[in-house]
């Protein structure tokens, strides 16, 4: 007897992989951490690549 895994298998890994990322997101798991928000007013662009001039792409300076 051959056995395949059906669409319960799938459904299972899910809530598993769910619930595994649930759990590193609770409070009590802070370690010292803290999130600031910044708003992109706030944000100084700076060229990645200065000799690029204009062309140059853009990274945020928070």
């Amino acid at each position: 007897m051959k056995l395949t895994p059906g669409p319960h298998v799938a459904r299972i890994l899910i809530a598993v992989g769910i619930a595994t990322i649930g759990a590193g997101n609770s409070p009590a798991d802070n370690s010292g951490h803290t999130t600031e928000v910044v708003l992109t007013s706030d944000v100084v662009w700076q060229p990645l690549n200065p000799a690029r001039g204009d062309k140059a792409p853009k990274a945020g300076t928070l």
